[in-house]
């Protein structure tokens, strides 16, 4: 059974142009060993600066933006848009026309100008 995955092994690295070491008289690694173990480290740090750096980035603003928020801020919170009225450790309230909702932190979406309800009224 050892021989036949031996064999595999070998086969293997036919295929894909390098000489197996031990095979052809020349031992050690083949020369592109070192550039194989690197190349999955290089991609990590590829999705790390693409995906993941810039999500944390986001997310601390996010966090910053939901930590000052104060009463009278009109914003857009789990797609409603209206005022808060109360702000709680965990939560808001959040008026909108005539109704008043209670809603987690975490669902403000946005901070909306203030001119932007007059602006909307004029047209």
């Amino acid at each position: 059974m050892e021989n036949l995955f031996t064999e595999l092994f070998f086969a293997g690295a036919e295929v894909a142009g390098q000489a197996p070491a031990g095979k052809g008289g020349q031992g050690g690694t083949p020369p592109g060993t070192w550039l194989q173990c690197l190349m999955p480290l290089g991609i990590l740090g590829i999705f790390y600066v693409l995906l993941i750096r810039p999500q944390q980035k986001q997310q601390k603003e996010h966090a910053k933006m939901v930590s000052e928020i104060k009463s009278g801020t009109k914003v857009v919170a789990a797609g409603m848009v209206g005022t808060i009225s109360t702000v709680k450790k965990n939560s808001i309230i959040l008026r909108s026309a005539d109704s008043k909702v209670e809603l987690d932190r975490n669902a403000i979406e946005r901070i909306l100008p203030a001119h932007a309800e007059d602006e909307e009224e004029s047209k």
